[in-house]
C-alpha cells in the first residue's frame, strides 16, 4: 500500500493505492516452475542450451550444458575459446568455420562433431544455433543447443557395420563397394578415372570341399590381408561374394596404363603365398578382370557385379 498527498484547489487530498501481490507471486511461482521443467526436460533429453553475447564475449550455459561438458560453473568459466579447445582436433577447423559462417551471415547451422573431454573420453554431439545480426550487419548474439548423441551414433555405427561390412574378413562388402564407387565417380574430375579390378579365387570351392569351411575361411581372410598389403593409401578393397574381391584405385587419366601392371602384381603375389597361413598345401590362383570408369561405364552397380561363372 502507498500514499500520495495532493493539493487540489486549496484542499489537501490523500490518494491511497493498493497493489495486490497475488498476481505477481503467481507469476513468479509459474516462472520458477517453468524453469524447473525446462531443466528437467534438458536433463532427460541430454540437450544443453547456451547464449553467446558477441559484444561482451560472455557465454552463458544452462546446467545441462555444464553437465555435457563434464564440468560445473565453479570449475569452468565458459568462453568460445574454451569451447573450441574441447572439440576433437580433427573436427575443430570445421566446427569453427561453421560457427564463423553463422556469425557472419546469421544463417542457422546444424553440425555433428566430437568432444574430447580428458582421459581420452569422447562424446558425439549435435549442435544447432542461430545468430542475430544488428542493423550494421555485426553479430549481436548467438543462441544454440548442444545434444549428446553418443548412444545414437554408436547404434548408427553398428548398423553401418551390419549393412556394409563383411563379418568374416572385416572388409567392406558389396553394398559398400557400390556406395564407394558412386562417391568416387561423383567427385572425380574430368582428368581422372577409377580403376576397378574384380578378382576371383580359382577353384576355391574345392578347398572348402576337401579341407573344410574353416580352412576356406582362413584362405579368404589371408587373401584379404595379402591384398591390403598391395594397396596405396587411397586404394579401396571389398569382398563382394563368396570368393570375389574388388579393388578400386583413383587415377589420373594419364596414368591409366598403370592398371594392368597393378593387376599382374596382384595375381603374381597371390600365387606366391604358400599355404595362405593355413599350414596346408593351399595355393589358390586368381582370375582378374580390369575395368576403367568412365571408359567402361558410369553405373556403379553393374561395375561391382560378381561375374557369372562359366
Amino acid at each position: 500500500m502507498s500514499y500520495q498527498a495532493l493539493d487540489l484547489c486549496g484542499r489537501l487530498v490523500a490518494l491511497v493505492s493498493h497493489r495486490d501481490r497475488t498476481d505477481l507471486d503467481t507469476a513468479l511461482r509459474e516462472s520458477s516452475r517453468l524453469g524447473t521443467l525446462l531443466q528437467e526436460a534438458e536433463r532427460l533429453t541430454r540437450v544443453g542450451s547456451w547464449e553467446l553475447n558477441h559484444r561482451t564475449g560472455e557465454l552463458l550455459w544452462s546446467n545441462e550444458a555444464y553437465s555435457l561438458f563434464n564440468t560445473t560453473p565453479e570449475q569452468t568459466a565458459p568462453s568460445y575459446a574454451s569451447f573450441l579447445s574441447t572439440v576433437h582436433p580433427d573436427d575443430r577447423a570445421l566446427v569453427d568455420a561453421t560457427f564463423q559462417e553463422s556469425f557472419r551471415t546469421g544463417r542457422p547451422y546444424r553440425i555433428e562433431h566430437r568432444l574430447e573431454l580428458g582421459d581420452g573420453h569422447l562424446k558425439v554431439v549435435l549442435e544447432r544455433g542461430r545468430t542475430s545480426l544488428g542493423d550494421d550487419g555485426q553479430p549481436l548474439s548467438t543462441v544454440g543447443t548442444v545434444q549428446d548423441i553418443s548412444e545414437q551414433h554408436e547404434i548408427q555405427q553398428r548398423l553401418e557395420r551390419i549393412a556394409f561390412v563383411d563379418p568374416l574378413t572385416r572388409l567392406p562388402n558389396k553394398a559398400a563397394a557400390v556406395r564407394q564407387l558412386a562417391r568416387l565417380l561423383r567427385t572425380a574430375g574430368t582428368d581422372q578415372c577409377i580403376a576397378l579390378i574384380n578378382l576371383t579365387l580359382d577353384n576355391f570351392q574345392s578347398i572348402n570341399n576337401s579341407l573344410g569351411h574353416e580352412i576356406g575361411n582362413q584362405v579368404l581372410r589371408a587373401s584379404g590381408t595379402c591384398l591390403r598389403h598391395l594397396m596405396r593409401p587411397d586404394d579401396w578393397l571389398a569382398r563382394v561374394g563368396s570368393d570375389e574381391f574388388i579393388l578400386l584405385r583413383p587415377l589420373a587419366m594419364a596414368d591409366r596404363d598403370q592398371v594392368l601392371p597393378w593387376a599382374e602384381e596382384i595375381r603374381r603375389t597371390l600365387g606366391n603365398t604358400p599355404g595362405m597361413g593355413t599350414g596346408f598345401a593351399v595355393q589358390p590362383s586368381a582370375s582378374l578382370g580390369v575395368a576403367l570408369a568412365p571408359d567402361h561405364g558410369l553405373d556403379p552397380t553393374p561395375c561391382c557385379a560378381v561375374p557369372t561363372r562359366p
